[in-house]
């Protein structure tokens, strides 16, 4: 009887170095099971100081994919560029082009596990982490499982209809008008003006400050323009890069065609 080698943990660096080349690691030899990464974009410095854009105090939340679903991505990478990764993790084209036509830069992340601590990207974990580094709002959470069953069953066309708005748009115009308050954005402060929320309000906020968006399910997958299920998603709370040592950055080359 023979007993299979225990596998390595792969370097990051020589992870990354066989991103470049667009060669999975050896399987009989390297694990990568303690590599994330993740796709972010931005336009300034500070965009880039943290794990997505934007202040890590605004900016809350990151996606993250993992092990398996990175070997995925670079499949995708290979398919298509840039533009197929994007639609693996769950970017609408709409919404790729337009942050492309305003000067937005992407860059790909990776990192070890072992440095954040991140949760599986359902809506279970969504609600728990909403709890987590949105406290006010805690006192609106007491039937998660009942909400976890509504969230299910409505789409954001359902969404929009009820609220009489456009979340897409709303984002849009958010984020044109430097943050400036927008009566459709769902954040904190009109989260907390509400007396009690609706399933609906809560889908709109989870849209605007989780970033849980059109093509999200809550089933701990990424899911492409088409409904097809891509790679298993993780969560995690937002932090400095300079607090993870182990942080590698690719800049994406991307064209807006």
């Amino acid at each position: 009887m023979h007993c299979k080698p225990n596998k390595i943990d792969i370097d990051i660096d020589y992870f990354v170095e066989c991103w470049r080349k667009q060669e999975w690691p050896d399987e009989n030899i390297y694990s990568t099971r303690k590599i994330l990464g993740r796709i972010c974009r931005g336009k300034t410095n500070e965009d880039f100081m943290s794990f997505t854009e934007g202040s890590a105090d605004e900016s809350k939340v990151a996606f993250l994919l993992r092990d398996k679903s990175l070997k995925e991505l670079m499949e995708a990478n290979k398919k298509g560029g840039p533009m197929e990764l994007f639609n693996f993790v769950g970017f609408e084209s709409k919404y790729v082009k337009e942050k492309l036509a305003k000067g937005y830069q992407f860059q790909l992340l990776f990192f070890h596990c072992e440095e954040v601590e991140f949760f599986k990207a359902d809506w279970n974990g969504v609600l728990n982490l909403i709890g987590e580094i949105y406290p006010d709002l805690n006192h609106h959470l007491h039937s998660k499982d009942q909400m976890i069953k509504e969230l299910k069953k409505i789409t954001i066309d359902e969404v929009n209809q009820k609220l009489n708005c456009c979340l897409f748009n709303a984002r849009s115009e958010y984020d044109r008008n430097k943050n400036k308050e927008h009566k459709h954005f769902y954040d904190l402060k009109k989260m907390s003006q509400i007396n009690s929320p609706n399933i609906y309000e809560w889908r709109a906020f989870i849209y605007h400050k989780i970033g849980c968006r059109e093509l999200y399910k809550g089933d701990g997958f990424t899911y492409d323009e088409n409904g097809n299920k891509k790679g298993k998603e993780y969560i995690m709370i937002n932090k400095l890069r300079n607090e993870v040592s182990s942080l590698r950055v690719e800049t994406l080359t991307v064209s807006n065609n």
